[in-house]
């Protein structure tokens, strides 16, 4: 099992894959929530065993507008799509979502 922490920064002011970036608190770095998710789309494709917990707990504006949690989401489901697990998996064990997810069917509902 893989854990990432993922803090992201949303840049109000841009467009397209700038409007999502890899931060801490104010610190920018130059790493897109695109690529950064691309990497870990890759590698998950070339590791079809390994479960990957991105774990998105810091919500960053680095303006004064709201963070976009709606454009967030969408990114998500748009980058990920069937890697990601359906709501119903809430109330599955660890063992449950390994036997499900990481052997050779994915969910095919998406959340």
């Amino acid at each position: 099992m893989r854990s990432f922490d993922m803090r992201i920064g949303y840049q109000s002011g841009q467009s397209g894959d700038a409007k999502y970036i890899l931060c801490h608190e104010t610190w920018r770095s130059n790493v897109t929530l695109a690529s950064a998710l691309q990497q870990v789309s890759t590698f998950s494709e070339a590791h079809p065993q390994e479960l990957i917990v991105l774990d998105f707990h810091r919500f960053n504006s680095m303006n004064k507008d709201a963070f976009d949690l709606a454009g967030l989401i969408q990114t998500l489901k748009q980058q990920l799509g069937t890697r990601l697990l359906p709501p119903s998996a809430r109330s599955w064990t660890l063992g449950e979502i390994s036997q499900r997810c990481c052997g050779a069917s994915r969910p095919q509902s998406r959340p």
